[in-house]
């Protein structure tokens, strides 16, 4: 309709008439470009809600998986000075040198169990981190990160997950450490879930000083592991906290 009015317009040669459709016309497109942009701004901005809700969901995963991890990385390690102490051998280090500098655990809680066998099943325990990154991964694969709106907290998020894949890069030594110590413990008649008592286990380490050196560097890992964690969820708290006041 408008289309044939401004037809007419031209060929009555009423230009102020057609100044008029025109500007309508324009008018109109503006605003209907303006509408779609709110829209896709309101959008957009739920969206962000939607990412930040569930990033910190995540987070506060990762917190409690890191406190689980934490625990059992120091219950290794206290069954493993307890090991050492029964079988009369000098205590595993609590530092090593590396590249030029000297690399010291964090102090070690010490081991408490009534259980009889909690010290072979305590170094059984291999609790890794896993972490839980769902939300992250789909930020990054639909590329959505300038949805957020926040390059500070952009790169908080993203220093964040390296800190994660750190800690799950230096878990793999954790891991052949173990299966190492897994294979010696058969050879010296002990089940990963067995009867042995911390009595039995140190007289086997008395008398295999390669499983007692695989469990001293199996000590030192888990000490190291245990101080990761720490940082990492101290990190993950503070990035629970930049969201908090993103939001």
């Amino acid at each position: 309709m408008l289309l044939r009015r401004i037809t007419k317009h031209v060929k009555d040669q009423n230009w102020f008439a057609v100044g008029i459709d025109f500007a309508i016309v324009v008018i109109g497109v503006f605003i209907g470009i303006q509408v779609a942009n709110w829209n896709d701004s309101r959008a957009d901005w739920s969206l962000r809600g939607d990412y930040l809700t569930l990033l910190t969901e995540d987070l506060q995963a990762d917190i409690t998986e890191t406190q689980d991890t934490e625990r059992q990385a120091w219950a290794r390690v206290g069954a493993i000075d307890d090991i050492f102490d029964t079988a009369g051998l000098e205590q595993p280090l609590r530092e090593v040198y590396v590249e030029g500098q000297v690399l010291t655990a964090p102090p070690i809680p010490n081991f408490t169990a009534e259980y009889p066998y909690a010290h072979n099943h305590s170094i059984t325990n291999l609790p890794t981190f896993e972490g839980t990154n769902e939300t992250y991964e789909a930020i990054v694969s639909n590329g959505h990160f300038g949805i957020l709106n926040d390059p500070n907290l952009v790169r908080k998020i993203q220093r964040y997950q390296r800190s994660v894949e750190g800690v799950q890069k230096f878990d793999e030594a954790i891991i052949e450490t173990f299966r190492r110590i897994t294979d010696m413990r058969s050879r010296n008649a002990i089940s990963v879930a067995g009867r042995t008592t911390l009595q039995d286990f140190a007289k086997a380490v008395k008398s295999d000083p390669q499983l007692a050196a695989e469990l001293e560097t199996y000590h030192f890992n888990s000490a190291v592991q245990a101080g990761r964690v720490i940082e990492l969820r101290l990190e993950a708290e503070a990035l629970v906290a930049a969201i908090e006041e993103a939001q």
